[in-house]
C-alpha cells in the first residue's frame, strides 16, 4: 500500500496552499511592504535551503519514514506562527523556521516515493505530485473561502495544522519500507564509481549540472507565480480580497491538471517533448498576463493566465524527482541524495527570487512578476528537455 506516503504530499501540499492564499493578509497585520515581504519569503527560501541540505544526511542514520513523520508534524505545527507575526523581521523569522521543515519534508518525501517505486516496481512521482497539486488547490481553495468569509488567518491556519498533521502522524507510523540495504548497495556503488569509473563519475556531474539549471528555472516559476499571485490580483488588476486569495487556486488547478495528465502521455510521446510543451505553456501564460496587465483587462484574464503558468510548470518537477531512478541505476547515487540535490537547488533559485520580485515590484509595480516568470521559462525551454534525455 502507497497510502503513507501520498499522505506526506497531501499534508505538504495543503500547508502550503492555505498559508499561500493568506500571504496578502499576512503581510498587512505584520506591516510588511513589497520589498519586506519578499525578503520574508527570502528567509523561508533559506530555511528551506537548510532543510534540503540537512534532510539526507538526517536520513543517512534515521529512515525516510522518521524524516517524513517529523518534518511533516513540525511544519503543520508551526505554520500558526506566520499569522501571529507582528512584525516582518518576526515574519521573516517564523518564514525560516517554517521553510527548515518544510524541506526536510520535501526531501524525505520524494526519497520515500522512490522506495516505494522501487519496492512495487509501478510508475508512482507523477501521481504523488497530482496529489501534492490536489492538496495545495484545495487548501488554496479553503483559504479563499475563508478569507471571502472574515475568518481570521490564524483560526484558518490552527484548523488545518490541527487536522494536517493528525494525517501525518497517522500515516507516519503506518509506512513501512526496507531501505538500509539498498541505501549501502548504493552507496558502495556511487564510491566505486567515483574511483574506478571516471567517464560515468564526468556523465553524473554533466546530468547534475543539468538538472541544476532545470530546478533553478523552475523554482523561478512556481515560486514567484504562487507567493506572489495574490498581491499581483491585489496591486495590477485591483481584485478584492476574496478574488486575489482565489490567485494561488487558479495556479494549483493548472498545476494538477498537468500532472494527472503526465503519466498517460508518457506513454504516447517521450520525456522532452513534453518537457518542450510544458515550458512553452509557461511562457504563453506568462506573456498573456503581461498583455491582461497592458490593456488593464479584468482579474479574470489574470486568473487564466496564471492557470496557464500552472499547467506548465506542473510536469517539471515531478519528472526531475524521477531522474533519482536514472541516477541510482547508472550512477548508483541514493534516492536520498538525488531528492536532496534537486530540492536544493530548486530552493537556490527560491532564495533570489523573492529579493529580484519585491524589489523590481518596488520600484515597477507587481507586473514584473510575470516578465521574471517569462524569463525563467525560456530558461527552462532549453534546459529541462536536455536532463530528461535519456
Amino acid at each position: 500500500m502507497a497510502w503513507p506516503v501520498a499522505m506526506g504530499f497531501i499534508v505538504n501540499g495543503g500547508l502550503y496552499g492555505g498559508m499561500l492564499s493568506r500571504y496578502a493578509e499576512i503581510a498587512a497585520d505584520a506591516h510588511a511592504g513589497a520589498a519586506a515581504f519578499g525578503v520574508a519569503l527570502t528567509a523561508g527560501a533559506l530555511g528551506g535551503l537548510t532543510g534540503s541540505v540537512v534532510a539526507p544526511i538526517i536520513m543517512r542514520v534515521s529512515t525516510e519514514k522518521t524524516a517524513v513523520l517529523v518534518g511533516g508534524l513540525a511544519y503543520a505545527l508551526l505554520s500558526v506562527a506566520l499569522p501571529l507575526a507582528p512584525s516582518p523581521v518576526l515574519l521573516g523569522a517564523a518564514f525560516f523556521v517554517v521553510g527548515v521543515f518544510d524541506g526536510g519534508h520535501d526531501v524525505s518525501m520524494n526519497a520515500l516515493t522512490v522506495r516505494y517505486q522501487q519496492r512495487l516496481r509501478i510508475p508512482m512521482m507523477g501521481r504523488m505530485h497530482a496529489l501534492w497539486s490536489l492538496a495545495l488547490a484545495a487548501g488554496a481553495a479553503l483559504g479563499a473561502a475563508a478569507a471571502a468569509v472574515g475568518v481570521a488567518p490564524l483560526v484558518h491556519l490552527g484548523v488545518m495544522a490541527g487536522l494536517l498533521g493528525g494525517a501525518q502522524l497517522v500515516a507516519g507510523r503506518a509506512a513501512s519500507v526496507t531501505t538500509s540495504g539498498d541505501d549501502s548497495r548504493s552507496a558502495g556503488g556511487e564510491q566505486s564509481t567515483g574511483r574506478s569509473e571516471p567517464s560515468s563519475a564526468s556523465g553524473a556531474r554533466g546530468l547534475l549540472a543539468v538538472i541544476v539549471l532545470a530546478a533553478i528555472a523552475a523554482s523561478y516559476i512556481e515560486g514567484p507565480g504562487q507567493d506572489w499571485s495574490a498581491l499581483l490580483l491585489t496591486d495590477t488588476f485591483h481584485a478584492d480580497a476574496g478574488i486575489a486569495a482565489a490567485a494561488p487556486f487558479a495556479f494549483s488547478i493548472g498545476l494538477l491538471i498537468a500532472r494527472l495528465l503526465l503519466d498517460p502521455l508518457r506513454t504516447r510521446l517521450s520525456a522532452a517533448q513534453i518537457a518542450t510543451a510544458a515550458t512553452t505553456f509557461v511562457i504563453g501564460g506568462a506573456l498573456g498576463g503581461l498583455l491582461a496587465a497592458l490593456l488593464s483587462a479584468p482579474p479574470i484574464a489574470a486568473l487564466a493566465s496564471l492557470a496557464l503558468i500552472g499547467f506548465g510548470a506542473g510536469p517539471i518537477y515531478p519528472m526531475l524527482f524521477d531522474t533519482a531512478d536514472t541516477l541510482g541505476s547508472r550512477y548508483r547515487i541514493t534516492a536520498a541524495t538525488t531528492a536532496g540535490i534537486i530540492s536544493t537547488c530548486s530552493r537556490i533559485g527560491a532564495i533570489t527570487a523573492p529579493v529580484l520580485v519585491g524589489a523590481l515590484a518596488h520600484t515597477t509595480g507587481l507586473s514584473v512578476v510575470l516578465v521574471v516568470v517569462a524569463t525563467a521559462g525560456t530558461l527552462a525551454v532549453i534546459t529541462l528537455p536536455r536532463a530528461l534525455r535519456p
